[in-house]
């Protein structure tokens, strides 16, 4: 059972949808989907840049599901104390915009530097 743990988790990784934007149940609006929609865009030319370049590419895979699970349990962490729940999806969607520019920014620094074929570390 434990040996299948991992192939189990890589599993739900690949079935879960990158872009995971809420309903704001008061407008019924999608929240932060322009920006959503922006690192979507970039993310597959970024992929498609890689297409050559299988263990990279997988690794692009990994990295960004990664961080969509870690930007949306961290917003959901930071925003679910002592806020009702119209509080919840205004502090939710400022803290996942920020998070998703941030994430932006590095995508558009990975894809420079595969474009000039330079070293693509990230600055801190």
């Amino acid at each position: 059972m434990l040996r299948r743990l991992p192939a189990l988790a890589a599993c739900l990784l690949a079935t879960a949808t990158l872009a995971a934007p809420r309903v704001d149940a008061h407008s019924g609006h999608t929240s932060y989907s322009a920006e959503q929609t922006e690192l979507d865009e970039l993310y597959q030319k970024l992929l498609n840049h890689l297409h050559g370049e299988p263990i990279h590419r997988k690794r692009m895979i990994n990295t960004q599901r990664a961080w969509v699970a870690f930007r949306d349990a961290e917003c959901e962490y930071i925003t679910t104390h002592g806020q009702n729940e119209r509080q919840h999806v205004e502090t939710y969607d400022q803290c996942a915009t920020s998070m998703t520019n941030t994430r932006i920014r590095a995508l558009e620094h990975y894809l420079q530097c595969i474009e000039v074929r330079e070293d693509c570390r990230v600055e801190p």
